[in-house]
């Protein structure tokens, strides 16, 4: 699964456009991508200048301290 950090994501839209699935929208001002709609392709990873784009699996975030954006 691909996921967006909005910490480093410059929203140039750069993944909205490479996306062949529309599986990435703007959601309080913050890019995410829909799994349900995401194929994996890697289209939006290779897309994003900024490396703000990256894989992981659902147990590895689990893992990491939320924060309130």
């Amino acid at each position: 699964m691909f996921f967006i950090d909005p910490d480093t994501c410059t929203a140039c839209d750069s993944c909205i456009d490479a996306c062949p699935c529309d599986a990435i929208s703007v959601v309080d001002g913050h890019h995410v991508i829909d799994p349900e709609l995401c194929v994996e392709c890697g289209a939006c990873y290779d897309a994003c200048e900024y490396g703000s784009i990256f894989e992981a699996d659902m147990s590895e975030l689990e893992s990491i301290p939320k924060k309130d954006i």
